[in-house]
């Protein structure tokens, strides 16, 4: 299964690998050539890592939402008799 969160930083790698040393790992290719694949591989790198790690993000931001609402709501999260018991409280 793809996964980008693996992919992408390894895609980024290769790519930079390639600016480095182009004629090392494909001695074929013309200088050119390699530094454009080391460019493609970084762009697919970039574009597999950020896909994989949007849905990381929303889940911290919806996770972070929740605890704000919770840590806001002061006594909301307690139960009817506790509720109850704050309510006589302040009434006297």
């Amino acid at each position: 299964m793809f996964d980008g969160r693996l992919i992408g930083p390894l895609l980024l790698l290769l790519g930079s690998v390639f600016l480095v040393f182009p004629e090392a790992f494909l001695p074929w290719l013309t200088l050119q050539e390699g530094a454009l694949v080391g460019f493609a591989s970084i762009a697919l790198g970039l574009a597999a890592a950020l896909t994989g790690w949007r849905h990381d993000l929303a889940d911290a931001s919806f996770h972070l939402h929740t605890a704000m609402r919770h840590m806001a709501g002061g006594s909301g999260g307690a139960g009817p008799a506790r509720r109850m018991r704050i309510r006589i409280r302040c009434a006297r």
